[in-house]
């Protein structure tokens, strides 16, 4: 009897040491993770209000798989995703969507804003004069892993300025 109450300790010791383990990693990767250094070596901050729980999923990242995994590989923890500043740019000359918005992390493609969400952020730009300059957004990748595919959701609420 004294090993089984032995080998229940030590099970309960080893649990508490892994889930310190992964608040540990998951707080690194979020600190890492907070701004997204460009080629230059500044770091990018979001230009568009946020609102901390708006999150818009992108579209069309099935196309972008191998940026995603590229992007993501071995940092997006289950349950916790990782967070990243994304730009939007406006794609005038795309062949499907007069009013694409592309969305980028680390200088690569992830996908585009939804036809609705794309025509009524346009739309926001123009009015406050902006015209179709490039913005940042914060972002969180989730997914992965188990032959999941990855997802990408914005931060982005209706009134974006």
């Amino acid at each position: 009897m004294p090993l089984v109450k032995l080998l229940a300790a030590l099970w309960h010791l080893l649990a508490a040491v892994l889930q310190a383990l992964i608040l540990l990693v998951s707080k690194a990767v979020a600190i890492a993770d907070g701004a997204v250094a460009t080629e230059s070596g500044s770091s990018q901050v979001p230009t568009l209000r946020q609102c901390g729980k708006c999150f818009r999923h992108v579209v069309g990242e099935s196309h972008y798989r191998p940026a995603l995994a590229a992007i993501a590989s071995n940092r997006v923890l289950p349950g916790l995703g990782m967070k990243a500043m994304a730009a939007l740019i406006c794609e005038n000359d795309n062949q499907f969507d007069a009013n694409a918005v592309r969305v980028v992390i680390r200088e690569r493609t992830v996908g585009y804003l939804s036809a609705d969400d794309a025509a009524e952020y346009r739309s926001q730009l123009q009015a406050a004069g902006l015209g179709e300059t490039k913005q940042w957004v914060a972002a969180r990748i989730a997914g992965g892993g188990d032959g999941r595919h990855y997802g990408v959701y914005l931060d982005l609420p209706n009134q974006i300025l």
